[in-house]
């Protein structure tokens, strides 16, 4: 018997396989969905940086048939930042929201 259910197992496991990559495993791929909701959501914001200090950075975009918008990304020592910070330099912000403060995850500094 325990030859048999080992045999099942291994075949069981290999139509998961076989399906999971036309999308029919739907157990397999909830599973997966699981494990990515307990991460905390990431968002991105890019635009101008207007102001920065060692905690903070202030940058702002402006699109097209939008009001201008202004945000303040707090600064902490798991922050990635790459380029040199500096007034009027593009800049993209990866960040998190947590109570009502966005924190920077990485930042990049583009010429």
């Amino acid at each position: 018997m325990e030859g048999e259910y080992s045999v099942w197992v291994l075949h069981r496991r290999a139509w998961l396989v076989a399906l999971s990559g036309c999308g029919l495993a739907t157990a397999q791929s909830g599973l997966v969905y699981l494990r990515r909701s307990r991460l905390p959501e990431q968002y991105f914001f890019s635009g101008r940086i207007e102001d920065y200090c060692e905690d903070s950075i202030t940058v702002s975009r402006t699109l097209a048939s939008r009001d201008p918008e202004v945000r303040t990304f707090a600064i902490n020592v798991e922050t990635s930042v790459r380029g040199e910070l500096r007034r009027g330099a593009r800049a993209s912000v990866n960040y998190v929201a947590t109570g009502g403060a966005y924190v920077a995850r990485r930042i990049l500094v583009r010429g």
